[in-house]
């Protein structure tokens, strides 16, 4: 295990933030990724916001990113 270091902590919610925006501004147009169908990359995508929702993305996360939050309750 690594040791809890809060610079790096910071350093990855602040990544994270920028990739979520990515996702919440395609995702404002659009129920899926690629088009108005499920792909390979809708799931491949969720899998990575999985243990997010399932332990880190709480009321207030979800409320700020609606957009991600509707699209990964329609992937799962």
């Amino acid at each position: 295990m690594i040791p809890y270091r809060k610079k790096d902590v910071e350093e990855a919610r602040v990544y994270l933030e920028r990739v979520v925006a990515v996702f919440e501004a395609r995702l404002a147009n659009y129920t899926y990724l690629v088009s108005e169908r499920i792909t390979f990359g809708d799931i491949f995508s969720a899998t990575f916001f999985k243990r997010g929702f399932d332990w880190c993305f709480g009321a207030k996360w979800r409320k700020q990113h609606p957009n991600v939050t509707r699209w990964w309750k329609t992937i799962m």
